[in-house]
């Protein structure tokens, strides 16, 4: 893909057409100096310039050149907003974009688990979301768990905790 998912817009704040965007991003002081960005609907990625940008504890306020009230800001809510990937971070080891590992093949000892359908947070580490059978699998992200991710062939070998997949 040649996008990066940075965040996703919760709701229109204020009359002018200004987004409330919850970041995926481990960065979002970034958005200051970020200047398009790309907003996917239906399948359609446009690209918007940003004209402000204001931090909240828990949210980043965006309003876009184009974008002049509530009622055209209205229709991006709950879309998702991206970055070129060229603008994406310089990543450290054992860090990846989740649209990298989203995809991927799941393996333990050389048997497919399934595929990667997402990678969630629920606080203490993130989770592979795997398709294994007819359900889904939350799986640790773990380097404990993880023995290793192959993003070429989309692969990643886990060493199973006993009876996880039963």
């Amino acid at each position: 893909m040649k996008y990066l998912k940075i965040g996703l817009i919760k709701k229109t704040h204020g009359l002018r057409g200004e987004l409330k965007i919850l970041p995926l991003t481990d960065e979002p002081s970034r958005y200051k100096s970020i200047k398009n960005i790309f907003i996917e609907k239906n399948g359609i990625f446009n690209k918007y310039v940003i004209e402000l940008v204001r931090e909240t504890p828990n949210d980043i306020i965006v309003k876009l050149f184009s974008i002049e009230s509530i009622e055209e800001a209205n229709n991006f809510k709950n879309c998702y907003i991206y970055i070129d990937r060229v603008e994406g971070l310089p990543l450290n080891d054992w860090e990846y974009y989740s649209e990298d590992i989203i995809g991927c093949e799941v393996f333990y000892n050389n048997v497919s688990m399934g595929i990667v359908l997402d990678l969630v947070n629920f606080g203490a580490n993130d989770n592979l979301v795997i398709e294994y059978s007819d359900r889904e699998v939350f799986f640790p992200f773990s380097k404990f768990y993880i023995d290793k991710i192959d993003l070429e062939p989309k692969k990643i070998y886990i060493n199973q905790i006993e009876g996880f997949f039963d």
